[in-house]
C-alpha cells in the first residue's frame, strides 16, 4: 500500500512539474516581445529545464549523468526557439546559435561517455580500445 501511494504521489508531482515546465516555454517565447530584458529569458528558461529534469527524475530512476544531458538538451531546444525569435539583431542569433551548439555537443558527449563506460566486458579481457 505505501509503494502504490509513493507511486502515485510521483506521478502527481511529475505531471505538476510538467505543468509548469509547459508554462514557462510559453512565457520564455512571450519574453521576446519588445520591452522584456534577458532576465526573464534567463529565469524561464532555468524553470524550464529544471521542472523537465525533476518532472523525468520522478518518473525515471536515472543516473545524474543522464539527467544532465536531459537538461543540456532541454537548453538546446530553448536556444532553437531564441534562435528562430530573435530574427531582428544578429548578435542574438550567433549567442543563442553558439550556446545551443556546445549544449547539444556537451550533451552527446555525456550521453556517448555513459554507453562507453556501460558496455559489457564480451569476456575476451580485451577492452573496447584494445582491439
Amino acid at each position: 500500500m505505501n509503494s502504490i501511494l509513493n507511486w502515485l504521489f510521483r506521478i502527481i508531482l511529475a505531471l505538476a512539474l510538467l505543468g509548469v515546465t509547459a508554462f514557462c516555454a510559453f512565457g520564455f517565447l512571450a519574453s521576446f516581445e519588445p520591452g522584456n530584458g534577458w532576465q526573464w529569458k534567463a529565469g524561464y528558461g532555468a524553470l524550464v529545464c529544471g521542472s523537465l529534469v525533476g518532472a523525468v527524475a520522478l518518473l525515471c530512476r536515472t543516473r545524474a549523468p543522464t539527467l544532465a544531458a536531459l537538461a543540456l538538451f532541454a537548453l538546446t531546444m530553448l536556444c532553437v526557439l531564441g534562435f528562430m525569435e530573435s530574427y531582428r539583431s544578429l548578435a542574438g542569433k550567433l549567442g543563442y546559435g553558439t550556446l545551443g551548439g556546445i549544449c547539444l555537443t556537451s550533451g552527446v558527449a555525456l550521453l556517448s561517455r555513459r554507453v562507453k563506460n556501460e558496455r559489457p566486458d564480451n569476456g575476451s579481457g580485451l577492452t573496447h580500445g584494445d582491439t
